[in-house]
């Protein structure tokens, strides 16, 4: 279940790294969006690992596994946050150099779908600060929802065209 989970981990990087090499955009500011942009879907999927995280150590069978998982994720919990403010930052910035160098028109399905994902953006940030101040079963999986509904809108506008 690791190896699959890491597998398609891998396979969305490089298939990212792929579509923005194959769709190459002309002008400074836009690689610069996409470099931005990049780095803070990688850090995203670090934070969406912990969920599979405590997924397998939930479901697992053997203690040692369980153990181990819970070692590491005492420690990337810790980082969780500054991960996320790393990540929404970096999109930001993407949002600043997109918003200077593309006229906006919603009728694109790239600027649309990238519309939806700051949305999601910003209901994962405040799912995530709500859990923070007062955590509860709910609070804990309306963020992991927001997470999971954000991260598919961000892939649909990753892999939209202009």
């Amino acid at each position: 279940m690791v190896a699959i989970w890491l597998f398609v981990n891998l396979m969305i990087i490089v298939g990212m790294v792929a579509w923005s090499l194959l769709h190459q955009t002309d002008g400074l500011f836009l690689q610069f969006a996409t470099v931005f942009s990049q780095f803070a879907v990688i850090l995203i999927l670090l934070n969406l690992n912990m969920y599979f995280i405590f997924l397998i150590i939930r479901k697992s069978k053997k203690r040692k596994v369980k153990l181990t998982l819970a070692k590491i994720s005492r420690k990337v919990m810790k980082v969780h946050v500054p991960i996320a403010i790393s990540a929404a930052s970096l999109i930001i910035l993407h949002i600043i150099f997109i918003v200077f160098s593309i006229p906006f028109d919603l009728t694109k399905p790239k600027l649309l779908t990238g519309l939806l994902a700051a949305i999601g953006l910003i209901f994962t940030l405040i799912a995530g600060y709500l859990r923070s101040k007062k955590a509860s079963g709910t609070r804990r999986k309306s963020h992991i929802l927001t997470a999971f509904v954000f991260f598919l809108m961000a892939l649909l506008h990753i892999f939209s065209t202009y």
